[in-house]
């Protein structure tokens, strides 16, 4: 009754074995060859008895069967009998593992479909095996030498796969498979050709030759294979291919032909036809880029995914009519040494996912199409500016780990040194010797890219907001209101003759003998700050994307000058509170209240102001529920809310309440950056030699 039957001769590392009553394979099968042998016996002294049906199905080996092994008391099980299967009529499913079939297979299972036999330890298959059923055929890391003896007429075969093969020197003739759909022989590193017939399989949808290294032509045939949709050549590096005609062949869509001979390629090889183009190459070789990039700009705009990792590229090899693929929608250009791509990138209105991983001379990235839906630079060490990135709190899927010189991102932030900044903002903060002080190093830490540095003071321009880090122990005395706890509250007050132009917050904290978890960074493990206007119902949560780090005993003072003074009038009750990494103690808050001149003794506004200008920046987009969240590196908790709600998801109360340690267990929030962060300010603060790190 069995119809699947998977044997393995040792126990799977990947997943725990099955027992069948304590005995190992080989003492079962054993078993079965004599029990079958009984049974044919028993029908011709009684050919009206009828066997009992078995319903065995064997999955894997006893549990006990690797320690026994490993202590000598019992070999490893290579062979069997081929008389265990006679009695399997119905056997259409049957995977072997490394094990050795011995025998006569005049009784072997007629009825299989699909027979997958990994490492198999023979050089061809066997004269004896019924395979006119057999629909797939899964050989990998076999040492078939060659596949057949005879001629074999196998018409329901449609999957051949031999990966692995490395004995593997020739491929059958094709003629006598005439209905296969896939052809699978990645890695036969010794494969050296393809036999001819392969141009009469006219079913035929995947050749994949991946990493076929010794392959050094096709045959021209192969240009007739009109239903051909996904060629894979990729590793095939002594592969001469511009004598082929690819453009005939009308269905392909994907060709991958990286590391191949590609400065050999004809400026005819492909067509209109070819939508999709992969030259993901292993060669370093800068010389043969240009074979690459001919190719290129003879291929079809009608491409949809286009792969030049590891070519070898340079900015000036890159065609700048790129953005004529108009309907190129999967772009890869990792590993190269391009310093800029093409204006013409932004006409590539179709274009979902960029990538450009350790382009490590990348300086320059162009404005990108609305469509991208993921945009990866991880790695990209030169890159200091990229432009304005659209749909970051939506759709957008950005990986910019490793940036370690990123400094601004366009209507982002921008980080300059605090000897170019505006010597009037940095009066207003109170300290304008500051701009004295650009010699002054102090550890920088971005949060977006999760690099920390050592840089001379640099001033944070984002969301309206200014801020810098410097060393500093002591709060001044000067400051309106002054805390050793983590919030202040207070109501706005009146000066004669003066309009209120905003608020500066002053933060002292310290490297924490130990990480403290609070409930709050349990869940958001990020440096921020609550303001809240109680009286006209507005609420501010700012996590800056750069700040400082103590270092070497030294706290750090963090300053901002918030210019909301549109926002606040006289007798506003006000609520102000910080919370800081697990890594850091707070030492010191305060909060000073910053006022202008009235020129014209007038204390009323012209206007209502607009309550999502902060100094003139709209910050509209970071709008929640009335209150902004302000966050540029933990962009995903804006793209998780916005789909599944912020009540629900928890993250309103969380980042907006009054009370910021009440956070109820059920509504914990799940965010991806927090859990990957995993207290990144804790891991770093005992780190003093390399000053980037990647994820931990």
């Amino acid at each position: 009754m069995i119809q699947g039957l998977n044997l393995r001769p040792c126990a799977d590392k990947d997943k725990p074995p099955r027992i069948f009553h304590h005995r190992t394979t080989n003492e079962y099968l054993q078993e079965c060859a004599y029990i079958m042998r009984k049974i044919r016996l028993s029908r011709q002294n009684d050919p009206s008895r009828q066997p009992q049906p078995r319903k065995v199905l064997l999955y894997g080996s006893n549990k006990n069967s690797s320690s026994i092994e490993s202590r000598g008391k019992s070999k490893k099980v290579d062979s069997i009998n081929a008389d265990a299967f006679s009695g399997m009529r119905k056997l259409r499913l049957l995977q072997l593992d490394n094990i050795a079939v011995k025998g006569n297979y005049k009784e072997f299972p007629r009825s299989l479909r699909w027979l997958c036999w990994h490492k198999f330890p023979y050089k061809c298959l066997p004269d004896g095996l019924p395979m006119e059923k057999v629909v797939a055929l899964e050989m990998r890391y076999s040492r078939l030498h060659h596949i057949f003896e005879g001629n074999k007429l196998l018409s329901a075969l449609k999957i051949l796969n031999l990966s692995h093969s490395k004995g593997l020197f020739c491929t059958p003739d094709f003629s006598k498979l005439p209905n296969l759909e896939r052809i699978i022989l990645k890695y036969c590193t010794r494969l050296t050709e393809i036999d001819k017939s392969i141009g009469e399989l006219q079913r035929l949808l995947i050749l994949n030759l991946r990493g076929c290294e010794s392959l050094r032509k096709l045959p021209g045939c192969i240009s007739n294979l009109h239903s051909l949709e996904k060629m894979i050549l990729y590793g095939c590096s002594k592969l001469v291919w511009s004598s082929l005609e690819l453009g005939k062949m009308h269905s392909l869509r994907e060709l991958d032909a990286g590391g191949t001979a590609a400065n050999q390629a004809s400026t005819s090889i492909i067509k209109k036809h070819s939508l999709s183009l992969g030259l993901c190459s292993s060669v370093p070789s800068p010389r043969k880029a240009p074979g690459v990039v001919n190719l290129l700009t003879t291929v079809s705009q009608t491409l949809v995914t286009l792969s030049l990792t590891g070519c070898g590229l340079s900015s000036d090899l890159i065609p700048v009519e790129l953005g004529d693929f108009s309907m190129l929608r999967k772009l890869f250009l990792s590993d190269n040494p391009i310093r800029s791509l093409p204006q013409s990138i932004k006409g590539l209105t179709n274009l979902r996912i960029l990538e450009l991983e350790r382009c490590e001379e990348l300086n320059y990235l162009p404005e990108i199409p609305n469509s991208v839906t993921t945009l990866s630079i991880w790695k990209c060490r030169s890159l200091e500016r990229l432009p304005y990135l659209p749909n970051l709190l939506t759709t957008l899927d950005f990986l910019a780990l490793c940036c370690n010189k990123l400094i601004e991102i366009q209507d982002m932030f921008q980080l300059k040194c605090i000897s170019s900044c505006d010597a009037d903002l940095i009066s207003v903060l109170g300290f304008p010797n500051l701009g004295f002080l650009s010699d002054t190093k102090v550890d920088l830490y971005n949060n977006l890219t999760l690099t920390r540095w050592e840089s001379p003071i640099q001033g944070l321009y984002e969301f309206g907001i200014f801020s810098t880090s410097v060393h500093g122990s002591e709060l001044p005395d000067w400051l309106s209101y002054k805390s050793t706890g983590s919030s202040i509250s207070f109501d706005v007050p009146s000066r004669t003759n003066h309009d209120i132009q905003g608020l500066n917050l002053y933060v002292i904290y310290e490297n924490a003998s130990k990480c403290y978890c609070t409930r709050r960074n349990k869940f958001w493990n990020e440096f921020h700050v609550r303001v809240a206007n109680k009286t006209k119902d507005l609420r501010w949560t700012y996590s800056p994307t750069i700040q400082g780090l103590p270092h070497n005993g030294k706290d750090i003072t963090w300053l901002s000058h918030w210019e909301i003074g549109d926002h606040l009038d006289t007798g506003d009750s006000m609520s102000i509170s910080i919370s800081l990494y697990s890594g850091a103690r707070l030492k010191g808050f305060g909060i000073h209240i910053v006022y202008k001149q009235n020129e014209n003794n007038s204390r009323c506004k012209a206007s209502p102001p607009a309550h999502h200008l902060i100094n003139g920046v709209d910050i509209s987009a970071y709008q929640v529920l009335g209150s902004y969240f302000l966050c540029h590196h933990d962009f995903d908790i804006q793209q998780n809310c916005s789909t599944y709600g912020w009540n629900s998801t928890g993250w309103y109360d969380f980042l907006f309440g009054d009370n910021s340690e009440d956070f109820p267990e059920e509504m914990a929030p799940r965010h991806n950056a927090a859990t990957t962060s995993q207290n990144v300010y804790g891991l770093l603060s005992g780190v003093e030699d390399d000053k980037t790190w990647p994820l931990p």
